[in-house]
């Protein structure tokens, strides 16, 4: 069963046809604006070339189509997540293009990104080069990667955590902008009592309370939850490297 990839989208979600009408800005002298379709013709050209196979992909525009959003999930070899690849491009100079891994929960849908590999490349001069070589990156590091994940994945699952410890971590998440106060509630909640038992058989881990940060931020922005979904790892890992 795919992700429901729709859930993390801001911006109209709309098919392949749609965003290759999106007609691309001429170029001036300091902005180099690139074509949605390339990004697209990268991921699927490398992920076809290395024998990746797609389990699900969709796009989303926003601001008349001078935004793209486009989300690709891939098969790998682990029973409880999936390999997930966000990328982005701008023709109104909003944000720089480019791309970021994530893992996608299998059993709620639930979607975050590492920070480890990711790349942007602002649209100047060489952009093309730098996007290329920038995917290229990412999917050569794909391998390692998913098996770094798939560790700090069970790393997650062994860390036991009491009360008091979950609320310093959600506090933790508020200070550095990961959620907003409005959310503490509804996290806690469901540290509490997981809508999905899957999350409550390792009893009170942080994969439990991990899953009550994720599945609070479905919906929105695929932009704003990547660079926030980011620092919810970076926050864990430093959680989980203290309770070792």
């Amino acid at each position: 069963m795919g992700l429901n990839l729709s859930m993390h989208y801001g911006g109209q979600r709309v098919d392949l046809q749609k965003v290759l009408e999106v007609d691309t800005p001429p170029s001036t002298e300091t902005h180099f604006p690139v074509p949605h379709a390339e990004f697209i013709d990268r991921v699927e050209g490398l992920a076809s070339e290395l024998d990746y196979t797609v389990r699900g992909v969709e796009h989303a525009l926003s601001h008349a189509g001078m935004r793209w959003f486009g989300i690709w999930e891939l098969e790998n070899k682990h029973p409880e997540f999936n390999t997930v690849l966000g990328a982005r491009n701008s023709h109104d100079k909003r944000f720089s293009g480019g791309c970021a891994l994530g893992k996608g929960v299998f059993v709620c849908d639930n979607l975050s990104f590492t920070g480890e590999y990711k790349f942007s490349r602002k649209h100047t001069k060489n952009v093309a080069e730098g996007l290329e070589t920038g995917f290229q990156r990412v999917f050569t590091e794909l391998p390692a990667w998913e098996e770094r994940e798939a560790r700090f994945h069970a790393e997650l699952k062994g860390k036991k955590i009491n009360e008091m410890r979950a609320r310093f971590i959600m506090v933790d998440a508020l200070k550095e902008g990961i959620i907003p106060q409005s959310s503490l509630l509804k996290i806690h909640n469901e540290w509490i009592k997981p809508s999905y038992p899957e999350f409550m058989e390792d009893g009170y881990s942080c994969y439990r309370l991990f899953n009550a940060f994720t599945g609070n931020m479905k919906g929105g922005n695929l932009n704003t939850k990547l660079e926030k979904t980011v620092r919810l790892n970076t926050l864990f890992r430093r959680v989980v490297k203290l309770q070792s």
